[in-house]
């Protein structure tokens, strides 16, 4: 037992962290097929185990950081703001206000209770899902939008309904196990950073062939998604291991490099392969004309990974505004408001989880205002870069876990993906708590 807490509660909290897992990995699984008329409430189940682990955290384990406490803090400035100055709808301000009281928390609790064989049994799960997710995302794509395997809660527009989804071009992305095709993004980078440190340090906890097989697989599958963010995510985790791989492994990476690329090589060739580059290669194409007026796909890519990620957030955190054009108040128009559930509980029915912003870094500000929101933005990604030094101790001591996984980390803390959604936001929590148990204990 890694913490003093009695003995009976240490063991609900663990057993609550199981279960905070599971909720999060299969909530695809039944919102899309097995219980899709209970998909809010499953929906929320996820994030009433976070609460129930920092009940029970906050009476036994009392050393929280001041990160976690000032973002705690920061949630009830916020909720005050928000019912006082703000859309003042008291369920909504809830809502929004979850990941600063039960978000941080989380992470540093789970942290704190899991062991070496709590790891090594996650990262097993993880890639066996992964392999499940990815054979079946490569079904999906081969499969009309209107397939049972495709459903994603909502409906599909007729003009593409019975039309393969390899013949789209991105009009329609398949998902996985998951109920949206950004939540397959995270799982899938997460899942590929676990295999590629299983393959270089760890291969004989489980079959090489596996490990490779699995890998193969994922790299197809982000083919398969036609999603632009999640091939982009993979390239760039790639050339960061290639930074951070000590030269004694440089063989293997050689060795392994020459195995993938042959057999990926191998797949490509076939139909699916080759549907699976055409159909990406055009919605790369058509992004690159469409959104940046460019007939140059690289040029394109480029230009809209600044958009993206430069100019989109330094207007969000300088110059505010609505996606309709509107200035943001002082206070911000309230917590929960941008986000899909908020916004339909307020009656925005059209595009519900835009109703402000659409990335995180906008979003917040919107929500906050630009005081807070800079508080709370500052908060967001210190929490993550003061994880930087200690990374350098990691690979003093050839702990190579966490490196492997904070590439999933920083993303996820980043300005792109948004914690108004349940999903994305405990996602980010469990994956963080995780990563802070890997920092002291090597497997």
């Amino acid at each position: 037992m890694p913490i003093l807490i009695p003995t009976n509660i240490y063991n609900k909290l663990h057993s609550t962290i199981y279960a905070y897992f599971f909720l999060i990995l299969f909530d695809g699984i039944f919102r899309k097929w097995l219980l899709p008329s209970l998909s809010a409430p499953i929906m929320m189940l996820k994030q009433v185990a976070a609460i129930i682990i920092c009940l029970i955290g906050f009476k036994y384990i009392k050393r929280m950081t001041r990160w976690e406490i000032s973002f705690f803090f920061v949630g009830i400035i916020v909720f005050a703001t928000t019912m006082i100055f703000g859309h003042g709808n008291l369920i909504v301000a809830l809502y929004g206000c979850l990941p600063y009281w039960f978000g941080l928390p989380v992470c540093f609790f789970i942290g704190k209770i899991l062991t070496e064989k709590d790891l090594n049994f996650f990262s097993k799960v993880i890639i066996y899902t992964s392999i499940a997710n990815s054979i079946l995302l490569i079904i999906q794509f081969m499969l009309p939008p209107s397939h049972f395997l495709n459903y994603l809660g909502s409906e599909v527009r007729e003009e593409i309904a019975y039309v393969s989804v390899s013949e789209l071009a991105s009009a329609f992305r398949p998902a996985g196990i998951f109920i949206h095709h950004t939540h397959n993004s995270l799982f899938s980078l997460l899942a590929f950073s676990i295999i590629c440190y299983f393959l270089f340090f760890k291969v004989n906890r489980l079959n090489k062939k596996v490990l490779i097989t699995t890998c193969i697989l994922d790299i197809l599958a982000c083919f398969c998604s036609a999603s632009r963010t999640t091939l982009i995510l993979h390239i760039a985790v790639i050339i960061y291991f290639l930074f951070i791989i000590n030269k004694q492994y440089i063989r293997r990476l050689f060795k392994y490099s020459i195995i993938g690329i042959s057999l990926l090589l191998l797949i490509f060739i076939t139909p699916i392969g080759q549907k699976a580059i055409n159909n990406l290669g055009q919605r790369f194409e058509s992004v690159a004309i469409i959104e940046q007026g460019n007939s140059n796909v690289i040029t394109g890519i480029v230009l809209e990974i600044i958009s993206r990620n430069i100019e989109y957030n330094i207007q969000a955190l300088f110059f505010p505004q609505t996606l309709d054009g509107e200035s943001i108040p002082f206070w911000g128009f309230g917590q929960g408001m941008s986000t899909q559930t908020g916004g339909r509980i307020m009656g925005i029915d059209k595009n519900a989880g835009f109703a402000l912003a659409e990335w995180d870094g906008l979003r917040t500000i919107c929500e906050s205002g630009l005081f807070l929101g800079w508080i709370i933005l500052s908060i967001r990604l210190g929490y993550v870069l003061r994880c930087i030094p200690i990374l350098k101790k990691s690979i003093n001591t050839s702990n190579y876990y966490p490196i492997f996984l904070y590439p999933t980390i920083f993303i996820c803390f980043g300005l792109y993906f948004s914690w108004g959604n349940l999903f994305i936001a405990n996602f980010t929590f469990f994956i963080t708590g995780y990563f802070f148990t890997t920092l002291n204990k090597n497997i």
